[in-house]
């Protein structure tokens, strides 16, 4: 049987799991990021009202893996990116707010992960 990029695929999600699990104190954003992305490919299958309650994970780990490739000779995984984001003031920008907290042009569209971060960690460490 042919695997899709949209089906849900356990043997990465344990890998990623695995892979997170090495490093908790810093985790890896990528495994995090296709771990999330595994959850809620699964979480569709049990229904639409589940899909809808998880749809924005997916966009919040696509900021995340956006954040890798602009920061990463300045990260490692989400702490030091929480830590990243303090030092250079953006943690409560949040792509809709951006114009009222900042007059830095490059930044206008920085979507942090302040406002759910802890939510999606928690979900990834609950399951």
């Amino acid at each position: 049987m042919e695997h899709k990029d949209d089906d849900f695929n356990a043997d990465l999600i344990i890998k990623s799991c695995a892979e997170v699990s090495e490093n908790l104190e810093d985790m890896p954003i990528e495994p995090f990021c296709v771990a999330m992305n595994e959850y809620t490919k699964l979480l569709k299958h049990l229904g639409s009202a589940m899909s809808l309650a998880f749809s924005d994970i997916t966009s919040k780990t696509a900021a995340l893996m956006g954040h890798i490739k602009t920061y990463k000779d300045q990260m490692k995984g989400l702490m030091s990116l929480i830590q990243l984001e303090l030092s250079i003031g953006v943690q409560d920008l949040s792509g809709e707010n951006n114009h009222k907290l900042t007059k830095n042009k490059s930044m206008m569209k920085y979507e942090s992960g302040k406002p759910w971060r802890k939510k999606i960690i928690n979900i990834f460490l609950s399951i």
